[in-house]
Formats: C-alpha cells, sequence, structure tokens
C-alpha cells in the first residue's frame, strides 16, 4: 500500500450518511385492492416491537386496520359497530398500553374503538358516539395520559382518563357550516405540553377568534397570530395535517391543507415570526384547480432530514404529489405518485424500517398512479451507499478492509484521508477531513484494478488485506461509486484509529 493510508481500527464515530440513490417501489404483497382507501399510515410501538398500520375503508378485506410488520400483513377486525378507520395511536388507559382507533362510527355506536388483541372493541367506560372522529393524540398536562379525540359534526375536544370521556371544549363556525378538527398535535415550544387543534372554523372556546388553528390547555386558547385567514364560504380555511420541523431555524409548526391565503396549502408558523409562505409554495397539478396538502412527514434519506409533503400538487418538474422541503427549496422524488384525474391523491405518509433500512411509505386513494403502475401503496427508499469498514484482531496486528453494499461489476473507489483536526466529515472532499491533500491527488491517480484503492466489484462484498500499518491518529475513510469518471454514490464518512 502507498504511503500507508488511514484504515481503520476503531470506529469513534460517523458522519450524516450521504444520500444514495432513492427510488419507488410498488409494495407487492399490500393486500388492498383498487376500491380500498387507504386514509392514514401510522408507526406505533404497542409493546411488541414497532409496526406499519394503514387505516381506512378496505372493502376487499373487510378490516379497518391492517398491520404490517415488514414481513407479513395482518389484517384487524372490528368486534364492534364502526366505520372506516381514521386515526390511531398508543394509550395506556391503566390496564396497559393499548392501540386506539378513531373511526366513522355508525348512530349511536362509539366513534373510538381499542384493539383486545383479536378485535376492535369498545374502550372500558365506551367511547363517544355520533361524531366522525378524524383525529387522536396523547398528551399528559402533570396529571396522568390523557387520550384526546375530535372530528367533524359536533366540533368538541373529547378527552379520556381510561374511564370516562369529558368534552373539554368546542370550535364553531358561521351558522349553516360544519365545524370540523382534522389533526391534532401535541408540541412544547417552551410554555408548557399544548394540544394544537386544526381544521375547519373560526371561533374557539364559544367566542375566541381564530382561524383554522389554535392552542388548547389547561390554560385556555392561544392562537397563532391571525391564523389561516379563511378563504372559504364557511369563513375558515381547511387544515387537514400538522408537523414540526427544524430547518435550520429551530422547530416549526408547518400547516397543509387546502388554502390559498398563506402561500399555497402550507406554510410554516414560528414563534416569533408568526406565518409565512414555505418556498415558493405549491401549483394546481395539470388539469387540477386546486392545490391540497394531506399529509406531512420528517424523513432522512441519508442527506439529512427534510419535510415531505403529500397531496394533490406540483412544486416544479417532478414533483407528481409528492415532494421534499430542505428548508431551501422544494425537490422531486423521482417518478413521483400522480394521477390520471383529479380524484387521484397521495393521502398519507409515514417512515417504516421493514428490515431494509428506514423508508418513506405514501398510501393514497384509488386511481392514483404509483412508480409508473395503479396501486395504493408504495415505498420510496434510498440505498445506504457503499460502505468501508477496517478491522484490526489488536494492537499491531495486520488490518482487514472490508466494503459492503456493492453493485457486482460496478467500479469502486477507497478514498483514505491522513491525520487532521476537526469533526467527522468536517472536510471539503466528501467529507474527508484531511491534512495533506497531496495524499487525496495521489489516490486519484491509481488507475482501476487497483484495490484497495479503486476496483470492480465482482459481489456485494470486498475484502482486502492484510495490511501492516503502523500505529496511526484519527483519520477518514470513504467509499464511492464511480462511473464514467463521476461519483454517483458515496458512502458514510468514517473515522478511525489504527493500534
Amino acid at each position: 500500500m502507498m504511503r500507508a493510508p488511514c484504515v481503520v481500527l476503531i470506529l469513534v464515530a460517523a458522519a450524516a450518511a450521504q444520500s444514495g440513490p432513492c427510488s419507488w417501489s410498488v409494495v407487492s404483497s399490500a393486500p388492498f385492492g383498487l376500491n380500498d382507501n387507504v386514509d392514514r399510515l401510522r408507526v406505533l410501538d404497542d409493546g411488541s416491537g414497532a409496526a406499519l398500520y394503514a387505516l381506512g375503508a378496505f372493502l376487499s378485506i373487510s378490516a379497518p386496520v391492517v398491520k404490517w410488520d415488514g414481513t407479513t400483513w395482518t389484517p384487524m377486525p372490528v368486534g364492534t359497530a364502526g366505520g372506516g378507520a381514521t386515526d390511531i395511536t398508543v394509550f395506556d388507559d391503566g390496564s396497559g398500553p393499548a392501540l386506539y382507533i378513531s373511526t366513522i362510527a355508525a348512530p349511536g355506536a362509539s366513534s373510538v374503538l381499542r384493539w383486545n388483541g383479536s378485535a376492535w372493541v369498545d374502550p372500558p367506560g365506551g367511547g363517544p358516539s355520533g361524531s366522525n372522529m378524524r383525529a387522536l393524540a396523547v398528551i399528559d398536562y402533570g396529571n396522568g395520559p390523557r387520550l384526546m379525540a375530535a372530528g367533524i359534526f359536533d366540533g368538541g375536544i373529547h378527552e379520556y382518563d381510561g374511564i370516562s370521556w369529558v368534552v373539554r371544549d368546542t370550535v364553531s363556525v358561521p351558522s349553516g357550516c360544519t365545524p370540523s378538527i382534522e389533526a391534532l398535535h401535541t408540541w412544547d415550544y417552551g410554555t408548557g405540553p399544548g394540544l394544537y387543534v386544526a381544521g375547519t372554523f373560526d371561533t374557539v372556546g364559544g367566542n375566541i377568534p381564530t382561524n383554522s388553528i389554535a392552542r388548547w390547555s389547561p390554560n385556555g386558547w392561544e392562537t397563532f397570530a391571525s391564523g389561516i385567514p379563511p378563504d372559504m364560504p364557511c369563513g375558515g380555511s381547511t387544515l387537514r395535517t400538522l408537523e414540526i420541523y427544524d430547518s435550520g431555524l429551530g422547530p416549526q409548526l408547518y400547516a397543509g391543507g387546502f388554502f390559498n391565503t398563506v402561500g399555497t396549502s402550507l406554510s410554516s408558523y414560528g414563534i416569533t415570526t408568526g406565518w409565512s409562505q414555505v418556498g415558493n409554495g405549491f401549483s394546481p397539478a395539470v388539469g387540477c384547480g386546486v392545490v391540497l396538502v394531506q399529509d406531512m412527514e420528517v424523513f432522512d434519506d441519508g442527506g439529512g432530514p427534510a419535510l415531505y409533503a403529500a397531496g394533490r400538487f406540483t412544486a416544479g418538474p417532478g414533483t407528481a404529489f409528492v415532494s421534499k422541503w430542505d428548508g431551501t427549496s422544494w425537490t422531486g422524488l423521482g417518478a413521483g405518485v400522480g394521477s390520471p384525474t383529479c380524484l387521484g391523491t397521495a393521502k398519507s405518509l409515514a417512515v417504516f424500517d421493514d428490515g431494509n433500512g428506514p423508508a418513506l411509505y405514501v398510501a393514497s386513494n384509488p386511481l392514483t398512479g404509483i412508480a409508473g403502475t395503479t396501486q395504493v401503496f408504495a415505498r420510496y427508499g434510498c440505498s445506504p451507499g457503499p460502505a468501508v469498514q477496517l478491522s484490526q484482531p489488536g494492537p499491531g496486528s495486520p488490518v482487514w478492509i472490508s466494503n459492503s453494499n456493492l453493485t457486482p461489476g460496478k467500479l469502486y473507489r477507497n478514498v483514505f484521508s491522513d491525520s487532521c483536526s476537526g469533526p467527522v466529515g468536517s472536510g471539503g472532499f466528501f467529507g474527508l477531513c484531511y491534512g495533506d491533500g497531496s495524499l487525496l491527488l495521489m489516490q486519484a491517480t491509481i488507475p482501476p484494478g487497483t484495490p484497495p484503492f479503486n476496483w470492480f466489484a465482482t459481489a456485494s462484498t470486498a475484502q482486502f488485506g492484510p495490511f501492516v500499518m503502523p500505529p496511526s491518529a484519527a483519520l477518514d475513510a470513504i467509499c464511492a461509486e464511480i462511473s464514467g469518471g463521476t461519483v454517483v454514490d458515496v458512502g458514510t464518512v468514517t473515522r478511525i484509529i489504527v493500534q
């Protein structure tokens, strides 16, 4: 080996992974039919491990909820009266954590149900009835966790302590209109936990003016600047989703739905700055007259956390109903999600690791094309990138270099830096922290077919060595895939120490 490149003994830290190739794939094992409507996705752990739950009206399988553990889909049927599921959460009613769902209930039936291990049933003490519940949240104001539920028609915020339900407060709209609460979110921005309520309403608590969003706590209601100013006949904008995201300016509350008065159906709220448009906003999809944002989720594709929005819109070429906001601009996700008609929309997002690494899952209503097909469920996953790892059995022992996540037939290059100061990933050359740039230039001139610097992969892994190396200070290394002289994928920067 030339000039003893950096070789791994002890992995002491890793920088954020570079973004590898990302692509859409249809989840072919999903049991949904084209007449099924996936309304919402949630990832929860009820004590038996994290799982992805799909909620909606599933006529083909006669169950409002389907659970996926990454390998098997399990329908979860209803044991008592109830329509399609609209939201799901984990709540401990005193007998241990259990799954709860909100539903479109039949008259007189509970609109919140509890999973007893084999079916959805009424919770202890019964549940609120006569409402189309749309959202659930769990919050603890200091007196124990409470399950909060809200929806359409009665405008009430229902609170459950595991024994009984009470209506804590209501929202309202002008006479002749229907109040709705579509989203609940908990967030503590420094003044204690609060419940954020969003939907279609213009007052809260009977007489406090607001515009479709407010914060509720035992201390009373709190409005946000002017809220989302109304632009619909019933005096309030329709908000569908809330999310917390930090683009580098501190956590902010993002609100999405159907409105045009602040941005274009997606706005952010900073505690000191009020509401502001997110980027250049969205535009209607081709042939569709309105913009609709249905859901948001924070996902890290390897390039750092970003906010993803789903609905029916465009934000530039390739955005197609799902788009990524990195704090500066909106970008599309390859083929994206689209629809041949304006009836289709991306409904919900969730981040779930099915054993192949975290991925963004997207659910839609029927007629929505995902990655060029007609489906209701898809996965957007990214390669972890080629990886390099080195090992040394003991002090003074030879060092072995191991590469993984390789594609046979592709050209790969390991790049090693010499000792330098600074945090992992802080260097200017793909994050390598280096003290002598001539070492990098020397490695760049090594021709293909010279492992461990430059070689064609014959399998998904490659091992080189043993190499005798003197003890060294902290050193950095990366592995990159090269095509036509261009880097197409680069792995995580790894800092190592040779003993």
